[in-house]
């Protein structure tokens, strides 16, 4: 029979593990170039086996894009109160995910960041990577008497959002307030298109 004790041993143990992949991940991409890193490496300087790192992440990039921001502001959207205003709740739950995080996560989040940016290949398996965060964040915001066409729109919001949100870049030197502003931007952004500014005239 589990106890509670040791299921929360087993998730604390499974977060370490984690944690000490990503960090992994980031040190050796930033010494030698992301190309150059395989999973093999990531495994012996984590500490973890590589069996292991397959199952948690499936592939190098999936370790980059397992985003705990993103899980956070999840995590921070309530299914009943969402679907009311999208974009200022999911907004808003992006500045409370924000101001929670400590400075060591910060300085990581801001490291994470600057490598994703200047990776090609990694941009280009982001929204694949985080398929999950995206359902979930799509369902927390929609209303259970959606039609059709009000559920596809709120779908793509949900996809744009989370790619935008992925691309801001972040100083972890400045205050994180500077960080929430850019957040805000690059939600209206995804609301209402990167081509008409941050707000389109409505009829």
């Amino acid at each position: 029979m589990q106890t509670n004790d040791g299921t929360g041993r087993r998730a604390a143990n499974a977060a370490r593990k984690e944690a000490a992949v990503r960090l992994a991940a980031l040190e050796l991409s930033e010494q030698v170039g992301y190309s150059a890193v395989s999973m093999a490496d990531i495994a012996r300087r984590s500490g973890v086996a590589e069996r292991t790192v397959f199952r948690t992440f499936g592939s190098k990039a999936g370790i980059f894009w397992h985003d705990p921001f993103l899980q956070r502001l999840v995590h921070h959207l309530d299914p009943a109160t969402a679907p009311l205003d999208p974009l200022t709740a999911v907004s808003a739950a992006a500045a409370t995910a924000a101001r929670e995080m400590t400075q060591q996560d910060r300085d990581l989040e801001a490291r994470r960041r600057a490598l994703i940016l200047g990776e090609p290949d990694l941009m280009g398996v982001g929204t694949q990577s985080m398929g999950r965060n995206i359902g979930e964040l799509a369902r927390r915001i929609t209303p259970p008497d959606a039609d059709a066409e009000q559920r596809r729109r709120l779908s793509l919001f949900a996809l744009f959002a989370a790619m935008a949100l992925a691309f801001v870049r972040m100083d972890a030197a400045k205050p994180v307030d500077d960080w929430i502003t850019g957040l805000h931007e690059a939600l209206s952004l995804a609301a209402f298109g990167p081509l008409t500014g941050t707000q389109r005239e409505r009829p």
